[in-house]
């Protein structure tokens, strides 16, 4: 009688591999989107990528770490969120009369961009519309306001520059910081040539919104400081 040697059948890579894709299917959900070898849509990948990572089931915990601690520091900063207040609106002939002012601006990170020399702007975006039941609103008038400061830390000097839709309406030099704050927030009796564009004794509304300190976290997640649309209502009496 033949003699008959039992052997004992070991999966093959292919098998193990399937076996490793089966694990990593049944991860949850969060963590299977970032460890596909070809990953689905989702914002932390596409956020990662940039990085050049590859994940590997061995590394998961690693970067599931990096992850969190990267949210942890940049998404805080798209809470940072700045106020438009005391807005007053006039007219004298053609031209709008504007006063508002900025508030909660001058957060730390702000005042650090400020001092390394780096020259910062503000932008205020304001627009004046006609309401209407139905439709959407027309925007009759829009202007970019901007504030610009570039400190000089050898002469100790802040030099301030404002524009009105890309061309310099004033500049100054000053060594005070207070000045510099008021130059950048707080602006009364703005002059806007509206140029008939209104009619008298017509309802409209002005809007102001502010873009303090705009960037993304791998141009994806909006971060920085800004302040949302704030609105007045008037009738034009020109």
């Amino acid at each position: 009688m033949k003699s008959v040697k039992l052997i004992k059948c070991t999966g093959s890579k292919t098998d193990e591999k399937r076996s490793s894709e089966t694990k990593a299917e049944k991860l949850p959900f969060f963590i299977s989107r970032i460890t596909s070898d070809k990953p689905r849509n989702s914002p932390f990948t596409f956020c990662l990528l940039p990085l050049g990572i590859k994940f590997s089931s061995g590394k998961l915990y690693f970067y599931k770490f990096l992850i969190l601690v990267l949210l942890t520091i940049f998404l805080p900063l798209n809470l940072l969120s700045a106020d438009i207040s005391n807005i007053s609106v006039s007219f004298k002939e053609d031209d709008l009369i504007l006063s508002f002012r900025a508030d909660e601006v001058f957060v730390e990170d702000v005042e650090s961009r400020i001092k390394s020399g780096l020259e910062v702007v503000f932008r205020y975006e304001i627009c004046i519309k006609k309401p209407r039941k139905l439709l959407n609103d027309p925007v009759l008038l829009r202007r970019i306001l901007t504030t610009h400061v570039q400190y000089d830390p050898f002469k100790n000097q802040y030099k301030l520059l404002k524009k009105i839709d890309d061309k310099v309406v004033e500049t100054k030099m000053t060594d005070s910081e207070r000045e510099m704050r008021l130059w950048m927030t707080s602006f009364s009796n703005v002059r806007f040539l509206l140029l008939s564009v209104l009619k008298k004794g017509s309802k409209y509304y002005l809007s102001i919104k502010g873009d303090f300190l705009s960037s993304s976290f791998f141009f994806l997640i909006p971060t920085g400081v800004k302040a949302d649309w704030k609105k007045i209502d008037f009738i034009f009496e020109g």
